[in-house]
């Protein structure tokens, strides 16, 4: 997977664990794409000290997810809607209109979190 799809949905699910610095750190580097040098400059600190926060801040979402594995239920109920779908498309038009609409629900209710954030 890219890193910054990645670090994109780690942040999506874990990132309220992070300091509100690292969070900062973590989307200007990874989502700005602003180097770490850019980055120390803005914030007055040190290239090595926004190298370290970014390291620690990739660790502990790392760590979260080994952990509670949010992303990766949420990729593969993401990946069986999408099944789903193109398996009803397949159907009879006049059958299939009330399983869209499930697939539809069921993709609110799963992903409705993602789409606020």
């Amino acid at each position: 997977m890219d890193p910054k799809i990645e670090i994109g949905l780690l942040l999506s699910a874990y990132g309220s664990l992070l300091t509100d610095n690292q969070e900062d750190l973590m989307e200007a580097y990874y989502f700005n794409d602003l180097s770490l040098q850019e980055i120390a400059d803005n914030a007055g600190i040190s290239k090595q000290a926004v190298s370290d926060q970014v390291r620690k801040a990739r660790t502990k979402l790392r760590k979260m997810e080994d952990k509670v594995h949010h992303v990766e239920m949420v990729l593969a109920c993401q990946s069986v809607i999408e099944d789903l779908d193109r398996t009803v498309n397949e159907l009879d038009p006049e059958n299939s209109g009330r399983i869209k609409a499930l697939i539809n629900q069921l993709n609110t209710i799963l992903f409705k979190e993602r789409r606020e954030g």
